[in-house]
């Protein structure tokens, strides 16, 4: 069995060319020149990018604490998964709209709380 590539805020964009939300909760991501692997967060980066993603979808303290307790303990399999992505320039979570954004948090809010 393959070690498991340990992902870290400062080695992230080096192993992972785009990482989304998808990689963060089901613990997989393509690793650039090596493919598909499951991998291992650093706890830190990984608190930090849960918190910063439900800071992103909102809602009252109740519903943040759903989507929270959601996302750290079942893989987000949703269209809006690879919406949310890190972004290497800025050090921080950012959620990449479509068309309506207040419409599509509104929808992934409500597919996480329940």
């Amino acid at each position: 069995m393959a070690k498991k590539i340990i992902i870290t805020e400062k080695n992230v964009s080096e192993k992972v060319k785009q990482f989304n939300a998808g990689n963060l909760t089901t613990g997989r991501a393509y690793i650039i020149g090596e493919g598909w692997q499951d991998i291992q967060i650093d706890e830190a980066f990984y608190n930090k990018s849960i918190g910063e993603i439900v800071a992103l979808i909102g809602g009252r303290p109740e519903t943040a604490a759903k989507v929270k307790f959601k996302l750290r303990n079942e893989p987000f399999h949703h269209w809006s998964a690879s919406r949310f992505v890190w972004e290497e320039s800025l050090q921080r979570w950012a959620y990449i709209a479509g068309q309506d954004y207040p419409a599509e948090i509104t929808q992934i809010r409500n597919f996480l709380k329940k």
